[in-house]
């Protein structure tokens, strides 16, 4: 994630694969742990404006053997701008236009004033670790920054 935020924060041409590579690691490791009953309905978490681990994973799965530009294609269409067009439509409130960008005759148009400039959130694992580290349910190394079970 350190990598992630200095390439968001230089906005390195690279931070867009780097961010799928993450994105397949997470569907790689989904798919490890979709069988373990104590992880399963964690992988299911989700609604109409968040995408869960495990219809990621099956998503990646399900699209494995297609080409990379139509990989990045239904990508795009399907989770990135419908789910935009979709949360976007629900949240108008008759007043605020919602929408960052709409499809016209000649493709897409960018709506809004400014780009949106992701930011990264706190990461919810590391917090939820260190909070089992201080219960005593794991253990932890500090000078490693590394957990294990205790």
């Amino acid at each position: 994630m350190e990598k992630i935020e200095e390439m968001a924060e230089s906005r390195s041409e690279e931070l867009a694969p780097y961010c799928l590579h993450t994105l397949f690691c997470c569907a790689a490791i989904s798919l490890l742990l979709q069988d373990r009953t104590t992880s399963k309905s964690d992988l299911q978490h989700g609604s109409a404006d968040r995408v869960s681990l495990a219809f990621w994973a099956d998503t990646v799965l399900n699209w494995r053997d297609i080409e990379m530009k139509d990989f990045l294609r239904l990508l795009f269409e399907n989770l990135i701008l419908s789910q935009h067009f979709a949360v976007a439509a629900r949240r108008f409130d008759g007043r605020t236009q919602r929408l960052r960008i709409s499809i016209e005759e000649e493709g897409l148009e960018f709506l809004a004033d400014d780009p949106f400039v992701p930011t990264v959130t706190h990461d919810r694992l590391g917090t939820a670790l260190s909070l089992m580290s201080d219960c005593g349910l794991i253990g932890s190394d500090q000078s490693e920054q590394k957990y294990f079970s205790s």
